[in-house]
């Protein structure tokens, strides 16, 4: 978890939160509004980790974390720092297989994450059914082709 020195205007949530330790500093560095990064750790075991990130593989593996990540993680948050979460300030964050756990949860919780930083090379070799976002939903979706962060 990183806490900025001010008050947060944004909240990150982010899958592999023990690879997160730098990324504060960086943002202090890059002059953007106050940011805080909520990083949930994931499991060590690569497939394991794949299985509950990814909604293909195990469904009730996934659907128990999703839980987790996007109600009491959130929760949590919530009560620890007496913050609000608007939506348009809460973005969800992962790369590799967190990349395609923020994309699963960006597109099946719009409500919650107003934006999706997903950096997932392999993306295209995914079936498209992993990642169907309800029909009511109104998400554009912009593609950059370069990295903000080292």
């Amino acid at each position: 978890m990183y806490v900025p020195p001010d008050p947060p205007e944004a909240v990150v949530f982010a899958g592999d939160g023990q690879r997160i330790s730098k990324w504060g500093q960086l943002l202090e560095k890059a002059g953007v509004p106050s940011t805080m990064i909520v990083g949930v750790h994931g499991l060590t075991d690569d497939m394991l980790r794949l299985h509950e990130y990814s909604p293909g593989f195990e469904p009730a593996r996934f659907a128990a974390h999703e839980k987790f990540f996007v109600e009491d993680v959130r929760r949590w948050t919530q009560s620890q720092f007496g913050m609000a979460l608007r939506t348009e300030h809460t973005p969800v964050f992962g790369v590799s297989a967190g990349g395609e756990l923020a994309l699963a949860l960006g597109l099946r919780h719009p409500s919650v994450y107003g934006a999706v930083f997903c950096a997932l090379a392999w993306l295209w070799l995914q079936p498209a059914w992993r990642y169907a976002a309800p029909a009511s939903a109104h998400i554009p979706c912009r593609r950059h082709t370069r990295a903000v962060l080292p």
